[in-house]
């Protein structure tokens, strides 16, 4: 659970190449028949300019890449100001008493569900996550599929619909091919296209074959990144089986098909893989080696590596000690983030370090008060080190 819970929120900050939300600018009967026909749901921000949260989820929360990464995948993604006339007719229908009310609504235009109140990067993608799962409507097609209906149109929605909620559907796709041996080249492209999951898989093999002209029906980036996902999720294959041969294949088929990934794909892979499998040693390793080789100019991700490895650290003196190494890495590339000095002075206080602790506790201290942000957790740090 601990690997799952950091593939959410680690992999996708280090790895995707997504600038945040991308907001449809199109009317709301637009947005209907978009979701409609791409087979999605809508989230709409339902926001006010006055809002503070609201101007905190725009700034911190929607401008994310792990959140663009999602949401654009899955959601048709509009923003209405509620207190503008072209969301008149949306306030009407679905009366949003606070802000940031976050709505998500089906193509018919029924509402599916309602979030008052703005998240953290975290919870807004495990409410994505949720809502997919329960808006579940792969036993629509289930049905037809069970009672004979093999068709292309309907083994295909049946295949999204199955991986929209993350059950499986390989099966599907591997028996359908088996048995419709005259596919088009525009049929087997398009099934291949949407059953695409691993890399360690007879699709994924199909997939590569058959890339050229999949390419010319969905695009080289697209195609690319249909690629990146499927290693990646060989890579959580092998977490998950404990299989580090199919780390090794996911490398294999990431150096094969997308040569300019494979540096940052093999070290991020080692570093997700050891945190996944629990082997502390390695993951150090891994980590800081990802961080010297990749990250090393971006505090941001930096930061992210030594606070999640802060977290793996209780019980093991190698990862506290990587974690100190990321934080000083992090402070040195900016010194002025009040966030980035009281992450280095918890891990520096873990680690017993107390005179330095407090030394970079003062100076997070210091930019708190200087730009008015509230200062408790860095004072009670501070309070700590000095009782010891």
């Amino acid at each position: 659970m601990r690997f799952l819970i950091s593939l959410l929120f680690g992999f996708g900050f280090l790895t995707m190449s997504s600038q945040g939300i991308d907001f449809f600018q199109g009317t709301w009967e637009e947005a209907l028949e978009k979701a409609t026909k791409e087979e999605k749901l809508i989230f709409v921000d339902a926001y006010a300019k006055w809002c503070g949260p609201c101007k905190r989820m725009a700034k911190n929360v929607f401008t994310h890449p792990s959140v663009g990464e999602y949401y654009n995948a899955n959601f048709v993604n509009m923003k209405l100001d509620m207190e503008e006339s072209e969301s008149r007719d949306f306030k009407k229908s679905f009366r949003p008493s606070a802000y940031p009310t976050l709505f998500f609504v089906n193509g018919e235009g029924e509402l599916v569900k309602k979030v008052v109140g703005g998240k953290s990067t975290p919870d807004f993608i495990k409410l994505g996550k949720g809502i997919i799962k329960s808006y579940d409507r792969s036993g629509i097609y289930a049905e037809k599929y069970e009672k004979g209906d093999h068709s292309f149109e309907v083994v295909l929605s049946y295949i999204k619909a199955l991986k929209k909620v993350d059950k499986p559907s390989q099966k599907i796709t591997n028996d359908f091919i088996r048995e419709n041996p005259s596919l088009t080249k525009e049929e087997m492209a398009t099934l291949l296209y949407e059953s695409l999951v691993a890399a360690d898989s007879k699709v994924f093999d199909l997939f590569v074959d058959n890339r050229d002209y999949i390419e010319k029906l969905f695009t080289k980036e697209k195609v690319e990144e249909k690629i990146e996902a499927a290693c990646w999720a060989t890579v959580y294959n092998a977490v998950e089986y404990e299989v580090d041969i199919l780390l090794t294949e996911a490398k294999e088929k990431c150096k094969d098909y997308l040569p300019f990934k494979s540096k940052s794909f093999n070290l991020e892979s080692e570093y997700e893989y050891y945190k996944g499998v629990d082997d502390a040693f390695k993951m150090s390793e891994a980590a800081i080696t990802m961080a010297k080789k990749l990250h090393k100019k971006n505090p941001e991700v930096l930061h992210h590596i030594s606070e999640e490895l802060l977290a793996y650290s209780t019980d093991d003196k190698n990862t506290l000690n990587a974690a100190e190494k990321l934080a000083k890495m992090t402070v040195d590339n900016d010194k002025k983030n009040q966030d980035y000095l009281l992450s280095y002075a918890k891990i520096l206080h873990s680690n017993k370090k107390s005179a330095e602790a407090l030394k970079y506790a003062k100076k997070s201290l210091a930019l708190h008060l200087k730009k008015e942000i509230p200062a408790q957790e860095v004072e009670e740090l501070i309070e700590r080190i000095q009782s010891m």
